[in-house]
């Protein structure tokens, strides 16, 4: 028996839940301008914790495309579902097209996981089909890349029923596309994001805050962690998901000026600079990788000055698409 429901390779691979949801949209048509509309605007809190500043796409959660009609989602909780029924229960929600989302499963018993009969370790998985005994599943592997791997039914039935020992409230849902909707580009909705994020706003309007940022405010708030990191020069570890967030949020900017150049007609040099800000943005990925092995605090100052550099050239670029777009509304 088999049933593989569709995924599409997505541009960002940061975090699990935000990947997966992202690789549905872009493996069902009807829903692929999403990419396009959405992940626009950046968000990023602070924390006493330098090692685990977080920074992320806004308003792109598995609940905000329920409730923008994207998709449909169902809860169900472990303590309803007989142990030992865990895996045919799964399945056919499978069978009736739903993803699946465990929001905490024991990595103890998954082989994927650094933590697999190691520790106890509390994480999310995604399931996205069935062969014969095995789940199709994706998550970050022990190599730390997120992949597609099989995993054991009876695994994640063990996985999942530990962690509702922990967790008695435990619960996981379901999430099937909406086939009766067809999102379209949609160039004021863009237009408007990309004006809060150039003004540092949420999708709301509303402005950053000095414990919360928003749109190109995040750069000054990413300078001041890394200020500090520069002060205390003790060897302190990087949150690095922070750069890799950074560098996806330039790919997927590109992304979408080469779309909005299929309706408007938008200056080569946009596209040139789009890609430009793309490689300065994974060379400083890249950059801190190297400080996190090395401890190099030249290396986080030259950061601070590459932040600087890209935050001022996308402004340019913003302000100039801005300006194209606003012309049809």
């Amino acid at each position: 028996m088999k049933k593989v429901l569709k995924l599409e390779n997505q541009p960002i691979a940061t975090y699990n839940s935000i990947s997966f949801v992202q690789s549905i949209i872009l493996a069902h048509s009807n829903l692929k301008n999403e990419l396009y509309n959405s992940y626009i605007n950046l968000i990023c809190r602070y924390s006493d914790d330098l090692k685990s500043v977080g920074m992320t796409f806004l308003d792109v959660a598995w609940e905000d495309f329920r409730l923008r009609g994207l998709v449909n989602m169902e809860l169900y909780s472990v303590s309803y579902i007989r142990e030992g029924n865990i895996a045919s229960f799964i399945k056919e929600r499978i069978d009736h097209d739903y993803y699946v989302l465990l929001y905490k499963i024991d990595e103890f018993y998954l082989p994927y996981s650094e933590f697999y009969q190691k520790g106890h370790y509390m994480h999310d998985t995604y399931i996205y089909g069935y062969e014969n005994d095995d789940f199709l599943v994706m998550a970050f592997t022990k190599n730390n890349k997120l992949e597609r791997v099989s995993v054991k039914q009876k695994e994640i039935e063990d996985g999942l029923y530990s962690a509702w020992l922990q967790d008695q409230g435990l619960g996981f849902c379901s999430l099937q596309v909406n086939n009766f909707i067809r999102k379209r580009l949609n160039i004021k909705q863009i237009g408007d994001s990309l004006y809060n994020y150039l003004n540092g706003k949420d999708n709301k309007g509303n402005n950053s805050s000095d414990f919360t940022a928003y749109g190109l405010q995040v750069y000054d708030l990413i300078k001041s962690f890394l200020n500090n990191y520069i002060i205390l020069d003790n060897k302190v570890g990087l949150d690095i998901r922070v750069f890799r967030t950074l560098w996806e949020h330039k790919k997927l900017m590109k992304l979408r000026i080469e779309k909005i150049g299929e309706v408007y007609d938008i200056d080569n040099q946009y596209h040139i600079e789009a890609e430009e800000l793309e490689r300065k943005a994974q060379a400083l990925f890249f950059a801190l990788i190297k400080y996190y092995k090395t401890y190099d605090i030249d290396i986080i100052k030259r950061a601070v000055l590459i932040l600087d550099d890209i935050k001022e050239k996308e402004k340019v670029i913003i302000e100039g698409i801005i300006h194209i777009i606003k012309q049809s509304y």
